[in-house]
């Protein structure tokens, strides 16, 4: 039977609860430190709002995105090892990105942030169960859906006040009333698409990830975005839109690509790439020589 019961559907819901909320919690403690230099910053005038932000976005780019690009590499092995039983591979793999990673952050002199994160969509497929990791991903994606509703509700509430909380200048305080509306409509596509992402990392399919962001982001919202705001003046609004037409295209290529996928073959290429590779038991040289089969 494809369909699972409605049991089941509620057990799957409470386990990626379970994982999901110190997930959240953590991430809210983390960027909570940037809303709050933020807000001090605004209180000490313009130039230093402006200073500060620039350098918090300079530290998450050339900082901690590369420490999370390197981490996520391990999530695709460690995850499927978990679910094939096989310690010893999970461990060498989680041994190497730790050394690699100490040594990326000490020449970044920057703190390391290494979160080995089970999903259970890797641990199914690892087990051999691809109907399970289908309805994981379907249940992801849904719980995503709602809290992007959730999101798109809130930022449309807030208004005027939260552009308040960091300046009193009326200009920067309209234009944060015009941004947030389209911010949470982009929330309707970024939440999804987000969860989307995290099935293909899931499913050692990382690559197509890359090439639908790279498609949406720079060959249709870059574009859109400047056609919106220089030709067809539409100013402020016309970047946040270009935005948006980048959301809806990834997340449209993302469920799209997730409809075709063979939850069997997944499967299938899982207990592949666990299994041992010649002597050395190399399950990276697997996901190597098995990316050219990617689906």
């Amino acid at each position: 039977n494809d369909f699972p019961l409605v049991l089941q559907v509620g057990e799957e819901v409470v386990s990626l609860g379970r994982i999901a909320c110190p997930i959240i919690l953590t991430t809210l403690l983390i960027h909570s430190r940037s809303i709050v230099s933020t807000l001090f910053l605004s209180h000490l005038g313009d130039v230093e709002l402006a200073g500060g932000s620039l350098a918090l976005g300079f530290y998450n780019i050339t900082g901690v995105s590369v420490m999370k690009g390197l981490s996520a590499g391990m999530d695709p092995i460690c995850g499927q090892a978990f679910g094939a039983k096989r310690w010893a591979v999970l461990s060498q793999t989680y041994q190497k990105m730790l050394c690699l990673l100490l040594l990326a952050s000490t020449l970044l002199i920057c703190l390391l942030w290494l979160n080995l994160e089970p999903i259970f969509l890797r641990h199914a497929l690892g087990a051999g169960q691809p109907t399970r990791a289908q309805w994981t991903s379907v249940i992801g994606i849904s719980l995503a859906f709602g809290y992007a509703i959730l999101a798109c509700v809130f930022t449309n509430f807030l208004g005027e006040a939260w552009g308040k909380l960091y300046t009193q200048d009326p200009d920067v305080v309209k234009l944060i009333s015009i941004g947030l509306p389209i911010v949470g409509l982009c929330e309707l596509g970024n939440a999804p698409q987000t969860a989307a992402c995290g099935v293909l990392s899931g499913t050692a399919r990382p690559k197509e990830g890359a090439r639908i962001n790279l498609f949406a982001f720079y060959l249709v919202g870059f574009p859109v975005a400047i056609l919106l705001t220089f030709q067809l003046k539409m100013g402020y609004r016309g970047l946040w839109l270009g935005l948006f037409s980048a959301q809806v295209a990834c997340v449209s290529m993302m469920l799209y690509t997730l409809l075709k996928t063979d939850w069997k073959h997944q499967a299938k290429r899982a207990e592949e790439l666990t299994a041992a590779v010649g002597e050395r038991d190399d399950l990276e040289d697997g996901l190597i020589n098995d990316s050219n089969d990617e689906r």
